[in-house]
């Protein structure tokens, strides 16, 4: 019968050149294993809002709107957004939307409250198409759009900027109760910053199927 596996201390005793050449998978898969029960952490990677970022070709129309609109009402996340310059016209409420899919509801508000400034995050690039199209169509000034993962734009705005959250139809849905995705929202959107919502009296809404 073959020797069992040697032991991680065993292993160790091994010359680092003939551990990386003559170790067999076995034996790496034991070491990793002993470390593992002796306490070493594991890095695990960050949980995300979203799940696909691409689907379908675009539509050169669509792809068009990409290069061309997109630059004039993206954010960019990685320096502090200061609300009061979003929009040259002024508000006189910030919203965000988290996950618009593809922007018909965002565009709806934008057009019912032109004077309440809405920010939408969605990560999937045909919803952000979709909804550039919208925002042309209806010539809505009232909308700025991040394409990536909405808890980037919380950390770089200040405290007690946003009146409003949205959060409508998290896909996969659990089939919980409602409260779930309030406590998704209180969970990523604000991991941080459990003044950001309470100082600025935010209200939180969301839907399920």
């Amino acid at each position: 019968m073959p020797d069992s596996a040697p032991s991680a201390a065993e292993i160790a005793r091994v010359p680092a050149e003939q551990r990386s050449g003559d170790a067999s998978l076995a034996q790496q898969r034991a070491a990793r294993a002993d470390a593992r029960s002796e306490g070493e952490a594991l890095v695990r990677p960050q949980a995300t809002l979203f799940g696909r970022r691409r689907g379908k070709r675009l539509t050169a129309r669509h792809d068009g709107l990409m290069q061309t609109a997109l630059p004039g009402v993206a954010l960019d996340a990685s320096r502090p957004i200061a609300p009061a310059a979003l929009f040259p016209q002024g508000v006189c409420e910030l919203w965000l939307e988290i996950g618009f899919g593809g922007g018909e509801h965002l565009a709806a508000l934008a057009k019912a409250h032109p004077h309440v400034g809405y920010i939408g995050c969605e990560p999937f690039r045909n919803g952000v198409a979709k909804a550039l199209a919208s925002i042309e169509a209806e010539k809505l000034r009232n909308v700025r759009l991040y394409e990536g993962d909405a808890r980037a734009i919380i950390e770089a705005l200040p405290d007690a900027a946003l009146q409003g959250v949205y959060l409508l139809y998290p896909d996969p849905w659990p089939k919980r109760a409602p409260a779930q995705a309030a406590l998704l929202v209180r969970r990523h959107a604000e991991p941080s910053r459990p003044h950001h919502a309470a100082r600025s009296r935010t209200s939180l809404r969301y839907g399920h199927r």
